[in-house]
C-alpha cells in the first residue's frame, strides 16, 4: 500500500477531460477530482464533437464521458476518440442503469461504467485502477 502510494507521487497528474451536458454536473465532477493532487482536470466538453475534437487537442490520460448528449451521443464519441487512441481510458458516466447501457458502452471502447450516483464513492478509485 505505501509503495502504490509512493509511486503515484512520483508521477504526473492524471489528466481528465469531463464531459457532460450537465453544467452543475460538470462542476461537481470537477470538485470531487480536484480533491485529489494525482488528477488534473485539462478541459470540459459539452457533447460528444466537442469530446473528440478535446481528445485530440489535450491528450488526456482518462475522459469522463456522459452518454446522453446533444449533437453527438457519448457513446459514438467513445468509438471515434477510441479508434484513434485507443490507449486513452474511458469512464462512461451515466444515470442509465440498464446492463443494455453498460454492454453497449463496453462495445464502443469503454474502459469502465459507472451510473452517475456511485461518483462520489467509485469515481476516483477507478481512475486509480488503470
Amino acid at each position: 500500500m505505501a509503495a502504490d502510494i509512493q509511486t503515484r507521487v512520483n508521477r504526473m497528474p492524471i489528466a481528465t477531460l469531463i464531459v457532460d451536458d450537465d453544467r452543475p454536473f460538470r462542476q461537481a465532477v470537477r470538485q470531487l477530482l480536484e480533491q485529489a493532487s494525482e488528477v488534473s482536470v485539462v478541459g470540459e466538453a459539452t457533447d460528444g464533437e466537442e469530446a473528440v475534437r478535446l481528445a485530440q487537442e489535450l491528450r488526456p490520460d482518462v475522459v469522463l464521458m456522459d452518454i446522453t448528449m446533444p449533437r453527438l451521443g457519448g457513446l459514438e464519441a467513445t468509438r471515434r476518440i477510441k479508434a484513434e487512441r485507443p490507449e486513452m481510458k474511458i469512464i462512461v458516466l451515466t444515470v442509465h442503469q440498464e446492463e443494455v447501457y453498460r454492454t453497449t458502452a463496453r462495445e464502443c471502447g469503454a474502459d469502465a461504467f459507472l451510473t452517475k450516483k456511485t461518483v462520489g464513492s467509485q469515481l476516483l478509485p477507478t481512475i486509480f485502477g488503470f
